[in-house]
């Protein structure tokens, strides 16, 4: 396959580093070589070659019925059934033209065999579904290329063109690209919600904001800790409480929940009360330190977020929680140091005071992972699977919010949401070596 094409990975800069596929051989040269006629040729796929491609997809998905072409590019059924009552006393209904387009701008027209079913009465014709989408000129690997498989990254559509036009000398536009990466997210969305798995019951819930053509928008994410994989992940258009709970309802309906971790929203606890009365909740210590650091800040008159050290009094108590919270090895343990800081609140200012006492309600919630060991004390794994699916670059590049939540879904399936034919680069390599390095061989 190698003497045919010669594609290689390269490392690009970024943050991460990325791999784009790139040409080390020029196609029209290889293209000559093979056959030196193929550029006067109006159609270079010979009807025999189509003929082998058909019977190929044919051999290797025992679905896709067994199909003959003619000398004039007529496509049909050798055996015909109607797909609907399974009737074979079908009579031939006319034709239907069909260009299809793959890779290296191979343009192939072919006429597709129309039926008509005396049982049902029903129309049909000849689908190559296996081939090309049903309302669609492009093949599928085209298709699986441009929506942006061919990278672990967010990419914009003049990105996904370029790179569709480097690999496969195909130049889709980006209006037809948009229109792709729309349908396919939309499809693994829906797959995503439907997967069946052995569930984990232990979530990260976490939320993180995107401006998208202007305004300001949320991207919502539940992720199963127990999996490593996102359970849903959408762009919502604000943080209402109706908003949560349809989604965390839709999302975690008829799955075990034994425990969600989310950040110190106060929102939460009687959210996740109301859909799971049976499940425990774990407060990420980070965020409720964070806040901790807000209030001792305030009180100390040093500003909110400032990053200057507190005053020796508050910072030494500021010490201590961190002790309580990240470094007690069990409950009881906890429990006695915060008892030991909470008894003395009275000596601190209201500000600390009140905080303390918001972190003696919560208590529970703040050391569920001391009881159960596969609950994580942090909000950590939803946040680093934004970090991996690039969260900058759908900020910078995404203007509305059906695109967004397409790349989105694109990306959960590249980073373990789903499994897709043809996510993996090394797997788009090597189809297009075996389908069209055949193709060429045989022009």
């Amino acid at each position: 396959m190698h003497d045919f094409l010669s594609i290689q990975l390269e490392e690009v800069s970024g943050e991460p580093s990325i791999a784009l596929f790139t040409y080390s051989t020029n196609i029209q040269d290889v293209q000559t070589r093979l056959s030196p006629g193929w550029e006067q040729a109006s159609n270079p796929l010979t009807i025999p070659t189509v003929l082998r491609l058909l019977e190929s997809q044919s051999a290797c998905d025992p679905s896709v019925p067994a199909l003959s072409v003619t000398s004039d590019g007529r496509v049909a059924y050798q055996q015909p059934e109607c797909p609907i009552c399974g009737s074979r006393d079908l009579k031939r209904n006319g034709t239907q033209a069909r260009q299809l387009k793959g890779f290296f701008n191979v343009v192939l027209n072919l006429v597709l065999q129309k039926y008509w079913c005396h049982d049902c009465g029903k129309p049909f014709r000849v689908e190559l579904e296996h081939i090309v989408p049903r309302y669609g000129h492009y093949t599928r690997d085209v298709r699986e290329l441009a929506v942006g498989y061919t990278g672990g990254r967010a990419l914009s559509l003049g990105e996904s063109v370029e790179l569709t036009r480097e690999i496969s000398s195909v130049r889709p536009s980006r209006e037809t690209v948009r229109w792709w990466k729309l349908d396919r997210g939309a499809s693994i969305r829906t797959r995503m919600e439907v997967a069946e798995k052995a569930w984990s019951g232990v979530y990260s819930y976490d939320e993180e904001y995107l401006r998208i053509g202007g305004q300001r928008r949320y991207r919502c994410l539940v992720y199963d800790i127990g999996l490593g994989r996102p359970v849903g992940d959408i762009v919502s258009p604000s943080l209402e409480y109706s908003e949560i709970k349809g989604f965390l309802q839709s999302t975690l309906g008829g799955k075990p929940v034994l425990t969600v971790v989310t950040d110190g929203s106060p929102m939460y606890p009687s959210l996740l009360k109301e859909l799971f009365p049976e499940a425990s909740h774990q407060v990420c210590v980070i965020h409720a330190m964070y806040n901790a650091r807000c209030d001792f800040n305030e009180a100390a008159g040093i500003g909110k977020r400032s990053s200057k050290p507190l005053p020796d009094e508050l910072g030494k108590l500021y010490g201590e929680l961190w002790g309580v919270f990240l470094h007690s090895k069990n409950v009881k343990e906890a429990e006695d140091k915060f008892l030991a800081i909470y008894k003395r609140r009275f000596e601190y200012p209201p500000l600390v005071r009140h905080r303390l006492e918001l972190m003696a309600e919560s208590f529970v919630k703040l050391t569920e992972y001391l009881v159960h060991d596969d609950v994580p004390k942090t909000n950590n794994p939803a946040e680093a699977y934004f970090q991996r699916t690039y969260p900058g670059r759908i900020k910078k590049r995404f203007r509305t919010m059906e695109g967004c939540q397409a790349q989105i879904s694109c990306l959960d399936a590249s980073k373990g949401g789903v499994e897709v034919d043809g996510s993996d680069p090394q797997v788009v390599l090597r189809q297009i070596y075996e389908t069209f390095a055949k193709l060429l061989v045989s022009v």
